[in-house]
């Protein structure tokens, strides 16, 4: 997630800056800040949005963590039991991770994005 990422904007609507172009004239344009989020899905695959045309209005939270759940999250981490820490010890190695095993992971979640990527 990037909140301020600096983009060009016309200053006229898209389809005349794209004739302007392609008649060899500079379209008006500006900078501005840009929202820009990114994740990837196993139902979706990459799932982008940027855009520099917002408004920002925070509400009150729909929901608040309850005591209870709040207690169970603090003994999971403390667990280590956190999606992440399940995933790496689910490769059935015993070993603590090493720079290599790291790498390998991120080599595999690279090849992974990349093929989310083509979908």
């Amino acid at each position: 997630m990037t909140a301020a990422r600096k983009v060009r904007v016309f200053d006229v609507p898209l389809g005349e800056a794209m004739a302007m172009s392609r008649r060899g004239e500079e379209p008006p344009e500006h900078m501005a800040n840009a929202i820009y989020l990114e994740w990837f899905s196993e139902l979706n695959g990459r799932v982008v949005i940027k855009s520099s045309d917002y408004r920002l209005q925070i509400s009150e939270p729909a929901w608040r963590y309850t005591a209870k759940e709040i207690a169970e999250r603090k003994h999971c981490i403390a667990e280590e039991q956190t999606p992440f820490a399940i995933a790496i010890t689910e490769d059935g190695e015993t070993q603590d991770w090493d720079e290599v095993r790291f790498e390998q992971f991120l080599r595999e979640s690279d090849a992974l994005t990349e093929r989310y990527g083509r979908c």
